[in-house]
C-alpha cells in the first residue's frame, strides 16, 4: 500500500510540476505553464503606449523572465533591449541618422538626397524633406552634405519627411 501512496504522490508532483511551454504571438515570448507556476521567457515587441522606460528610449523588444507562483508574480527582470540608460547624452548611438546631400532650401527646411543610409532609416538615392528649425540649426547651402540625426519618426509621406530633428554635422563627401 505505501507504493501505492508514493506512486500517486510522485504522479501528482509530476502533473503540477511539469511545464508545458507554447509560443506567443508577440515576438518570441515562451510561455511555460506548470499547474502551479508560470514562467515567460520573454521577447515581444513594444507596443507603442507601452511606458516600461522613458519617452528617451526607442526600445523596440522587452526582454526578461517573469515568474509567477500561484498566479503572483514573484519575479520580473523584462527590461527595454535597446534602453541604454548609461549613454543618454549620446545622440549618435541612440537616434537613427542617414548622410544626405542638400538640392533644394525651402520654408519648411531642406531637401535632401541620402548618399549614406546610417543606421538603416532610408535608402541611398532616396529623397528626404528634412523639416527644421532655422533659428535652431544654422544656414545651410546647396550641395552641402549632412548628417542628420533625428528621433526616428517619420511622417508617411511622399518625399518621406524628418520632423523631429536633434543635430546635423557637415560632413566630408
Amino acid at each position: 500500500m505505501k507504493k501505492v501512496i508514493l506512486i500517486i504522490c510522485i504522479v501528482v508532483a509530476l502533473v503540477l510540476l511539469i511545464p508545458f511551454p507554447s509560443k506567443q504571438k508577440d515576438g518570441g515570448t515562451v510561455h511555460y505553464n506548470a499547474i502551479i507556476y508560470d514562467v515567460y521567457d520573454v521577447h515581444r515587441i513594444k507596443p507603442i503606449d507601452d511606458q516600461i522606460c522613458d519617452d528617451s528610449c526607442d526600445a523596440e523588444y522587452i526582454e526578461g523572465t517573469i515568474i509567477k507562483l500561484f498566479g503572483i508574480e514573484i519575479f520580473n527582470n523584462t527590461e527595454p533591449e535597446s534602453c541604454p540608460q548609461d549613454n543618454k547624452g549620446d545622440e549618435n548611438t541612440q537616434n537613427p541618422y542617414f548622410v544626405g546631400k542638400v538640392l533644394e532650401i525651402n520654408e519648411k527646411g531642406l531637401f535632401v538626397k541620402v548618399t549614406n543610409t546610417g543606421n538603416g532609416s532610408f535608402a541611398v538615392d532616396e529623397m528626404v524633406q528634412v523639416n527644421i528649425d532655422f533659428s535652431r540649426f544654422p544656414q545651410y547651402n546647396i550641395g552641402d552634405n549632412l548628417r542628420i540625426t533625428f528621433d526616428g519618426k517619420v511622417a508617411m509621406s511622399y518625399p518621406p519627411q524628418v520632423t523631429s530633428v536633434t543635430q546635423i554635422s557637415k560632413v566630408d563627401s
